[in-house]
């Protein structure tokens, strides 16, 4: 195992494109997403303004009586059941330690429903370690907004070096509500069109989608890949990463350190104007020599918040296996003066996947992250 890398052992993912990460998968080589235009309406109980109806991506087999927390428990099971079929918990159990990893999407139950719960993330935790059994001998949560899993993988690598563990199961879930809407919607991140087209000239926001992950990762348990991730964190920005992307750049700079640059990227793609322009700018910054390809999910299932990164590493490693790639659908026009080799409609890659791809993270509150996945044959 290489300084600071720990193996990916299994992970199970279950989005607005149904319930396992081959779901996901098949949806973004099709170029299709799962989205419904959803009246926030209803939603707005505490102002008489109306938003307007934007798209957001949502199991649509799931009905829409069940609470969030009914929703979010519905995904993680699925999650876990994935996971379940790749390992068996008697191989990892002893010394586990678990990361739960969400933004308090639903926080509005507490916040603006005036419910008497103080905390809404711990108690899903509790909730998981009971349908799932698993006695951790340490367990942590993670808030740290889209970057939150690119921070657990980052912790966990910590913990497994420190000895105080030999395994860790990342958790991570969100889900969207009035709170979520509006705070993007604030923000002037989501866009009223029927597509998200990330790097695109005439991009204009993201959609959001609900999503729950996992990842086991250890150093005790063989795999053919290993990941690795570097965190930095701005304390400037609480809503958009710097002009330059200083904190980002550091980030991916420290992951990638005396290691071959991947020819594929899997970018955060928000589709937002600021966003979009931090990572090419970053990119171009790092890969100086020879362009890397890049492509992105969110158009697909969504910006799944604290997710979202979870959802990248598993793409990533399902290219390594694969050895397959995936376009942007719906981008046409790259913004002008854009660096890297986006791959949209009739675009392949520059070079064919080999044995790495590097997921860039960009979170809320000036936390960023990189993570690198390998195959160990290479190492």
């Amino acid at each position: 195992m290489s300084k600071n890398s720990i193996a990916l052992i299994a992970y199970g993912a279950s989005t607005a494109a149904g319930p396992t990460s081959v779901d996901l998968w098949k949806n973004i080589h099709l170029g299709t997403s799962q989205k419904m235009s959803v009246s926030t309406t209803p939603l707005l109980k505490n102002r008489q303004e109306v938003l307007p109806d934007y798209f957001v991506h949502l199991r649509q087999d799931l009905p829409f009586s069940l609470t969030y927390r009914q929703r979010i428990l519905q995904l993680l099971n699925e999650a876990w059941d994935e996971l379940l079929v790749q390992i068996q918990p008697q191989e990892f159990q002893s010394r586990l330690g678990i990361v739960f990893t969400s933004t308090k999407g639903f926080i509005e139950d507490v916040v603006w429903k005036k419910s008497t719960e103080s905390d809404p993330i711990t108690p899903l935790l509790h909730d998981f370690l009971k349908i799932s059994q698993l006695k951790p001998v340490e367990t942590f949560v993670v808030s740290e907004a889209c970057a939150s899993v690119a921070v657990a993988v980052s912790f966990a690598q910590s913990r497994i070096a420190a000895k105080a563990v030999d395994h860790v199961l990342i958790v991570s879930c969100d889900s969207i509500g009035e709170f979520v809407v509006r705070g993007f919607h604030s923000l002037q991140a989501l866009t009223p069109h029927t597509h998200s087209t990330p790097f695109d000239k005439d991009r204009s926001g993201l959609q959001l989608g609900e999503a729950a992950a996992m990842l086991l990762v250890s150093d005790k348990i063989q795999s053919s890949v290993e990941i690795h991730a570097e965190i930095s964190c701005e304390g400037v920005a609480a809503t958009r990463p710097d002009h330059q992307g200083q904190s980002l750049f550091q980030a991916l700079s420290k992951v990638l350190q005396n290691k071959t640059l991947p020819s594929l990227i899997i970018a955060h793609g928000t589709a937002t104007q600021l966003n979009d322009s931090t990572e090419d700018f970053v990119f171009k910054k790092i890969y100086t020599q020879e362009k890397p390809s890049v492509t992105a999910i969110k158009w697909s299932v969504g910006h799944t918040l604290a997710v979202s990164c979870a959802l990248d590493i598993i793409v990533a490693r399902k290219c390594l296996s694969e050895k397959k790639w995936f376009r942007i659908p719906h981008t046409k026009n790259i913004s002008e003066g854009f660096y890297c080799h986006y791959l949209v409609d009739g675009q392949e890659p520059l070079k064919v996947i080999k044995d790495s791809v590097l997921v860039s993270s960009l979170g809320f509150g000036g936390v960023h992250g990189g993570v690198l996945l390998q195959e160990r044959e290479s190492l």
